[in-house]
């Protein structure tokens, strides 16, 4: 059986290009790459990204060429970022207490190894369409949803101790454009 995505993306425009990287968490403790894919993939979902990444594996859900449904439309984004011009990453995420999925919770993060993974395809992305670190942002940069949560929020970080959930954040960026140097080398 061929994996179709569904009514969750369209071609771009032809004066669509990427210019930005929106990272995600698709909010499924303990989901690997596939099953996130898998959750795209379902007719149910109106929603796509690009790319899913866990501690294993980076998977393409859709390519490029398209613009995913994953950060909302130009009357939505709050800097000029829109489905049109940006790729979409998940992150694969976990949970401490995974009886409780509330994005208020303060217990989301992210392992070291997913973090790693997506810092290398990041740079990939940066370096093939020329994107410049300060346009790779969190959902929550585009339309002030709590996404990814893990890396959103003053309060503590769940396995970063010392650590908020912006400074995360911010640590990550440096990770994704110490790796963009390298692929310069």
């Amino acid at each position: 059986m061929a994996w179709v995505l569904n009514e969750n993306y369209r071609r771009r425009n032809s004066n669509e290009r990427p210019e930005w990287i929106v990272i995600h968490y698709p909010a499924m403790p303990g989901a690997n790459a596939m099953r996130v894919r898998n959750y795209f993939y379902d007719e149910k979902h109106k929603t796509s990204s690009h790319f899913c990444v866990d501690d294993d594996e980076v998977l393409k859900v859709l390519d490029v060429k398209y613009a995913a449904y994953h950060v909302g439309g130009k009357k939505t984004s709050q800097n000029g970022c829109y489905n049109g011009n940006s790729i979409g990453i998940d992150l694969c995420d976990d949970k401490v207490n995974k009886r409780s999925i509330r994005v208020e919770d303060n217990d989301w993060f992210i392992h070291a190894e997913t973090m790693r993974n997506a810092a290398h395809l990041i740079a990939g992305l940066m370096r093939q369409y020329n994107i410049p670190i300060e346009r790779v942002v969190r959902h929550y940069d585009v339309t002030r949803k709590r996404c990814p949560r893990p890396f959103v929020g003053n309060d503590a970080s769940a396995n970063y101790p010392g650590m908020t959930c912006n400074e995360l954040w911010e640590d990550f960026k440096k990770k994704c454009l110490s790796e963009y140097r390298k692929f310069g080398r």
